[in-house]
């Protein structure tokens, strides 16, 4: 969409003066001569009075307003330039709204009736506070650009105040600002804020993801930067769906990994679902929005579509793009830049919003509000929402409510929310029991403590050493103390989910995924049921309430698949399938998605973990961590080692020794575990009151197992000591 405003003269009223403009974050230090606090603040305040009074009418006044100024070192903000920027970049969000709304209001209602049921269980309802940041924010990235590009002298902050003070100027403010008081609570908040007491919005949900590298983003017809990465370092890049199925399909049976169980695989996706569930671009009403459908006039500036190339198989369905919409748009946290950024839905904290939810209306929908408990379905499962018309019910949809929202995506993440949930319930039974004057409250709260706690050990003792290795996990601590306290919190370090990780690293599960789930016996033997095939029961929640046992019992015997570049084909081809046959492919979606969020290319991130990166395919300077075939197929699609995608490039080399992963995301996902750890306040292993364990109860923590929690969960009489690894596994 060309979005180049047509700026209009200044308003008569507004020539021939200015205004002063405190600045937002004055020195700290103060030289002398200069004033300070609430003095700095009602000395601009008065400048203010003055100029509107006086300035106008009585010029050759002003020089007393102009050394005062100077004194006091108040920003001068010319009237009719910041009113003329906020009018432009009010107008263009407002007409933008609009269009995007008239756009897209009939393209969902085109759509098959049984892919909008899917569609309906895969994503809730964006909340309203996200479409206001969104709203907001565009507006604060609008007045940046046009702040570059009018050459104005001001800040992005110093324009939001500004707008605050004339009555006659629309709002527009900075949408991550804190305005509570927070406490030295025991309990975390809902949703993350106040962990950090100096930065209370850091981590918490609602935020943007952090960067580790700055975006790079291609600039629109307009000058705006904020366009997906779409070209390379000789020209266009590969469609994602090429680079698919260049790189990603094999052809060849699946490979299993021998020594990890397919339970560490979807332990792995509840972990991503916890610190990241990113916002998408919405249609009318919040609908979700078919890019591809013909019935969306162009330009789609919200769209991003996935070319599908000639002679690829989807092209049998007459289908020539996969839909893409881009992440919903947001700034920077403090709308310092008034760059593009995404936003993060969940807490940064592994603090088990997955199970609990991280906004107030989902904590309450899921509280029985009763003995501490949480709401079940029979019989002792998620609660389940049913969709009430002839499509769902031919399709057996009955869906999983959760804390996180995708809980019923698979029935294997379905089983891991299931877990937790007993869990909990379990615990503050146990709770009211030894606590009879405790009432719902406490006991809820407590209940959840303990489970968060869990979750955190069980995490850094059992998962992350099997993802890592020894090496790595030594290498940034990341092991939790046999003994005694965490004493390494620290204020500075900021909890936020990476963009990278968010888009990229944390996705490596993809690869381990299996096409088929065993169900097993008692005795974990293969029963007499076949076994699940996943392209069937994406959103089948009924096939986990039919099988639950046989299939949490298999996924303790199954082996994940083998950590490489190749994915199965029910996610590269059968994604969310309909019945009609169409699918999806979740490999070019995260292609795309990194596009979208403009991450750098896999080579940036070699460089920028310590590695060096490759100016050619093969040879000395190739990507000497990626496999030979691999790195053949990366040339057959991509031009040059530069335009490889930092996905692609990440679950493509080989594994760290000891570990699944391979350097880059290794250590990206090291850096970010590390700073999970030790920017949280409240860590299960702190000392700190009133929010930390005491010696004693962390002593009983430490000696849980997630093989512990399965047995509490499900009819099993023995299990392997380590969950995440097969049984035959020795170590």
């Amino acid at each position: 969409m060309n979005r180049i405003p047509v700026l209009n003269a200044d308003p008569p009223e507004a020539k021939g003066f200015s205004i002063w403009l405190r600045k937002v974050d004055y020195p700290a230090q103060h030289g002398r001569g200069q004033l300070k606090g609430i003095e700095y603040k009602l000395t601009c305040f008065l400048l203010h009075v003055y100029h509107i009074l006086f300035c106008s009418r009585f010029p050759a006044v002003c020089l007393i307003s102009v050394v005062c100024g100077l004194l006091t070192r108040c920003q001068a903000v010319n009237f009719g330039t910041t009113k003329r920027l906020i009018d432009i970049a009010r107008r263009t969000s407002a007409k933008e709204d609009a269009l995007y709304q008239l756009r897209f209001q009939n393209g969902v209602d085109k759509r098959t009736e049984d892919f909008k049921t899917i569609e309906a269980a895969m994503f809730e309802e964006t909340p309203e506070h996200a479409l206001e940041i969104n709203r907001q924010s565009r507006l604060v990235n609008w007045i940046s650009f046009l702040i570059r590009r009018e050459k104005v002298n001001a800040t992005v902050r110093e324009i939001i105040d500004f707008a605050k003070l004339p009555k006659h100027l629309d709002t527009v403010y900075c949408p991550y600002e804190f305005s509570e008081k927070c406490t030295r609570s025991k309990y975390r908040s809902v949703d993350g804020s106040c962990n950090n007491l100096q930065q209370p919005l850091r981590g918490a949900s609602f935020t943007p993801f952090a960067r580790e590298m700055l975006a790079e983003y291609e600039t629109s017809v307009d000058g705006m930067d904020d366009q997906p990465r779409q070209h390379g370092k000789t020209g266009r890049l590969p469609s994602a769906r090429a680079v698919s199925r260049a790189v990603h399909q094999g052809n060849f049976a699946e490979k299993t990994d021998r020594d990890i169980s397919s339970i560490f695989t979807f332990w792995g996706q509840f972990m991503a679902h916890m610190i990241s569930d990113r916002a998408v671009a919405t249609g009318y009403n919040s609908t979700r929005v078919d890019c591809c459908s013909q019935d969306v006039p162009t330009p789609r500036s919200e769209c991003f579509n996935i070319d599908i190339p000639e002679g690829d198989p989807f092209r049998k369905d007459g289908r020539t793009c996969l839909g893409f919409l881009r992440s919903m748009e947001t700034t920077t946290m403090g709308c310092v830049t008034g760059k593009r950024e995404q936003l993060n839905l969940a807490s940064s904290y592994i603090d088990g919003s997955a199970v609990y939810g991280s906004h107030n209306e989902k904590v309450e929908y899921l509280r029985r509000h009763h003995g501490g408990e949480l709401w079940t379905s029979e019989p002792n499962e998620l609660p389940h929402k049913s969709h009430p018309n002839a499509i769902a019910e031919k399709m057996g949809l009955a869906f999983a409510r959760a804390g996180d929202p995708r809980a019923p995506e698979v029935a294997m993440l379905t089983g891991i929310h299931t877990i937790w949930l007993r869990e909990h319930n379990r615990i503050a039974r146990e709770l009211a029991v030894i606590n009879r004057f405790w009432d719902d409250e406490k006991l809820y709260q407590e209940a959840r403590r303990i489970v968060v706690a869990l979750i955190q050990h069980i995490t850094y003792s059992e998962w992350l050493p099997v993802l890592l290795g020894p090496a790595i996990v030594k290498d940034y601590d990341l092991l939790p103390r046999v003994s005694g306290f965490y004493t390494e919190y620290d204020p500075a370090v900021d909890a936020s989910t990476t963009n990278v990780v968010s888009t990229a690293a944390f996705r490596f599960g993809h690869s381990l995924v299996t096409s088929t789930f065993p169900l097993c016996k008692k005795d974990f033997t293969q029963g007499s049921s076949p076994a699940l095939k996943l392209g069937d029961i994406f959103f089948q929640s009924n096939q986990y309430l039919l099988h639950e046992q046989g299939l949490m019992r298999g996924l303790l015997t199954k082996p994940a698949a083998s950590m490489d570049a190749i994915v199965t084909n029910d996610l590269t081809n059968k994604l969310f399938k309909t019945h009609q046959g169409n699918g999806g492919d979740l490999v070019a979606f995260n292609i795309q998605r990194g596009r979208d969020h403009g991450l750098p290319s896999y080579n940036s991130w070699r460089t920028f973990t310590g590695l060096p990166s490759a100016s050619s395919f093969t040879g000395a300077g190739g990507f000497v961590d990626i496999p030979e075939d691999t790195v053949q197929a990366l040339a057959s699609v991509y031009s040059h080692p530069d335009d490889v995608d930092i996905w692609t490039g990440g679950v493509s080399e080989r594994p760290v020794p000891g570990g699944l992963l391979g350097p880059v995301f290794s250590h990206l996902l090291a850096r970010q575990f590390s700073r999970y750890r030790q920017g949280d306040r409240f860590w299960y292993e702190t000392s700190e009151e009133p929010q930390g364990f005491t010696a004693a109860q962390l002593k009983q923590i430490r000696m849980m197992t997630f093989a512990r929690i399965m047995c509490n969960s499900f009819d099993v009489d023995t299990v392997q000591p380590q969950a995440f690894r097969m049984a035959s596994t020795k170590g």
